[in-house]
């Protein structure tokens, strides 16, 4: 599919993910970094926005929804004491995207677009669990993944205040969501997530 687009001339915007960051390697990432080579190399002119994990009101597979699955459903969850997370709102990704198109000089670049701080998996599920008012038991595990992500000069035109430079993000993010995702996930009847 990628292939396809690329015999055009026109200009490319691709995205991919922050992940590429982690010094753990999976087949997903390392898919991602072969298409982000395969678009460099064959287009002059590409937009590749690096993302890390994007919460909106979308039922899927990722540590959100997973943990509003199982805490909507008051079972139990485990999380790495070792891994965090950088969320993204996914109306932000539309705001930052067109802010760093505005703001660089080529039309060639891999930006990273992702807020200033991450939250452990723990925060990440005991904000879900008091927003959901959930009884489950969280126990905590050792292992998990965290990486920092290097931020573009973009960053350096943003108003003080917006909000990806808030330490409270990724919390109004989950407080925002969770009753969605709950009330998303309950009304499809599907519990695909919480089998996984």
């Amino acid at each position: 599919m990628v292939r396809s687009v690329l015999v055009s001339a026109r200009p490319v915007i691709y995205f991919s993910t922050c992940s590429v960051y982690s010094s753990h390697r999976t087949p997903y990432i390392e898919h991602k970094l072969e298409i982000e080579n395969l678009i460099k190399s064959s287009s002059s002119s590409c937009m590749i926005f690096r993302l890390p994990q994007v919460v909106g009101p979308v039922k899927n597979t990722t540590l959100v929804s997973f943990f509003v699955s199982r805490l909507a459903a008051n079972m139990s969850i485990s999380v790495q004491e070792g891994a965090r997370r950088y969320l993204l709102d996914v109306r932000d990704v539309v705001r930052t995207v067109d802010m760093h198109m505005a703001n660089l000089d080529s039309r060639s670049a891999t930006v990273n677009i992702a807020p200033l701080y991450s939250m452990s998996a723990f925060e990440v599920a005991e904000t879900l669990k008091v927003a959901l008012g959930s009884t489950s038991p969280i126990e905590v595990v050792p292992g998990g993944d965290a990486y920092a992500i290097p931020l573009n000069d973009g960053f350096e035109t943003m108003s003080p205040d917006d909000p990806l430079l808030s330490p409270t993000y990724g919390v109004s993010i989950l407080r925002k969501y969770a009753p969605i995702l709950a009330e998303l996930i309950k009304s499809q009847g599907d519990n695909d997530i919480l089998r996984s």
